[in-house]
């Protein structure tokens, strides 16, 4: 027995109908897009107070007898920040280039304050450390983003003053 052959429109719809589910056959598809990842590290710089400048205590011995002691700050910032560090006058000098410490009955004996560290304040230049005014200079670096030690060196001259307790304070600041 032999099947009737299809008529030709019968097949072409057959095609036509498979081929057009083929065409119409949903893919999963891509979408993309891009976003940012962004920090923002803030500059800051910190100063502190490392060793007072302390004469201690003397037995006086002769006129201008000279004192010379050692302090320190100490500072840090992120690194390769450029910052500098001034000096005040002090509670009781008239300007940066004229400090003195306060001792009885009003008296006073005057002293001078360098960097450690080589530079233009240093006590090696004979420039004093302050703000930039009355031949006074201001210390300028750049931190490495660790700690680092800033040498005060304090000298005195003492000449005969009365016994007891003189004592200053400056205030260090920093800029950056």
């Amino acid at each position: 027995m032999t099947l009737p052959t299809p008529p030709c429109r019968l097949v072409v719809a057959c095609v036509a109908v498979l081929a057009g589910i083929a065409a119409f056959q949903v893919h999963a598809g891509q979408v993309t897009t891009t976003f940012r990842v962004m920090l923002e590290v803030a500059t800051v710089c910190t100063v502190e107070k490392g060793a007072d400048v302390d004469f201690g205590r003397v037995v006086h011995s002769s006129e201008n007898q000279a004192l010379e002691t050692n302090g320190s700050l100490v500072v840090r910032c992120n690194a390769t920040t450029p910052y500098s560090i001034s000096l005040d006058r002090g509670l009781h000098g008239p300007d940066t280039g004229t400090r003195h410490m306060r001792g009885p009955e009003d008296e006073s004996v005057p002293y001078r304050i360098y960097s450690g560290a080589a530079g233009n304040c240093s006590a090696a230049a004979n420039v004093q450390w302050g703000d930039g005014s009355a031949g006074t200079c201001i210390l300028s670096s750049t931190n490495t983003g660790v700690s680092q030690v800033i040498p005060v060196v304090g000298r005195a001259a003492l000449n005969n003053p009365r016994s007891g307790l003189y004592s200053d304070t400056v205030t260090a600041t920093l800029t950056y």
